[in-house]
C-alpha cells in the first residue's frame, strides 16, 4: 500500500516500439494516481465515521464539480451533494476495522 509512506516507486513500462518513426522523446500527460479508502466514509482518517467526517462533507456540500473523495464526494461525480450525504449517513457512527 503507497497510503500515508514517506517514499512511493512506480515502474513505468512500454510496450515494443520500432524504428519507423522518430520523435525527440516520450511526452506522457495528464496522469493520475488514486486509491482504494482504507475505510469507505472516513474522510477525516480517525478510524471511525463520525462528526467530523460530517463536518468535512458539509463544508464542501453544493460543490459542483471538481470535489474529490476527501472532501465529501463519495460517489465520484465530482460533486458534493444529496446522494454523497445520504451514503454518509447510512455509514455513520461506523468504526473502521
Amino acid at each position: 500500500m503507497a497510503d500515508d509512506q514517506d517514499a512511493v516507486y512506480l515502474r513505468w513500462g512500454m510496450g515494443p516500439t520500432n524504428d519507423s518513426v522518430t520523435y525527440c522523446g516520450w511526452n506522457i500527460d495528464d496522469v493520475w494516481f488514486t486509491g482504494v479508502p482504507t475505510c469507505f466514509g472516513d474522510l477525516d482518517r480517525d478510524g471511525t465515521i463520525g462528526l467530523g467526517d460530517l463536518a468535512t462533507l458539509l463544508a464542501h456540500y453544493r460543490t459542483t464539480e471538481g470535489a474529490t473523495y476527501l472532501e465529501g464526494d463519495l460517489n465520484g461525480d465530482g460533486a458534493v451533494d444529496l446522494a454523497d450525504l445520504a451514503e454518509l449517513l447510512s455509514l455513520y457512527r461506523t468504526d473502521c476495522p
